[in-house]
């Protein structure tokens, strides 16, 4: 898990940036409206906005919210899964 979290700060401000884009290309009214402050949270929200605004708009593939975000970020934000 903290192998997961260090990649995933290190490339928070990208990752917020695709989900960002993505969320305006598909459907800006999911579009998150506040900064969170932490840029790893403010990515999440983001990609995690890009995601329901997929489902929205495509209807199709993954449900799950961590297969979609997996699919748009090339696989750089895979599922987080716990050590064990």
């Amino acid at each position: 898990m903290r192998g997961w979290l260090r990649r995933a700060r290190r490339n928070a401000e990208e990752l917020r940036c695709l989900g960002v884009q993505a969320v305006v290309a598909l459907d800006p009214d999911v579009l998150p409206a506040t900064d969170r402050g932490d840029l790893l949270a403010h990515a999440v929200e983001a990609l995690v906005a890009a995601a329901v605004a997929a489902d929205r708009r495509f209807g199709h593939g993954p449900r799950e919210v961590w297969a979609r975000i997996a699919l748009l970020t090339h696989g750089q934000m895979p599922e987080p899964r716990p050590a064990g």
